[in-house]
């Protein structure tokens, strides 16, 4: 997945606190993956979400 080889490929030593991305990274599975590791995955929630929204879009604003 191009997220994983995004996080593999990084510069720095540590892995990122939080990763953003566009309307198209909205996935609960991606969440609970990025999580899993550490990672708060901040995106914008896309207009046919089925279920619930994660976030509240605070952090986007920031």
């Amino acid at each position: 997945k191009l997220v994983e080889q995004t996080i593999e490929a990084r510069f720095i030593e540590e892995k990122p606190e939080r990763l953003i991305g566009d309307k198209a990274y909205d996935s609960d599975a991606l969440d609970e993956e990025l999580k899993e590791v550490g990672i708060e995955m901040i995106a914008p929630h896309r207009g046919n979400r089925k279920s619930s929204p994660t976030q509240d879009g605070r952090a986007l604003r920031r």
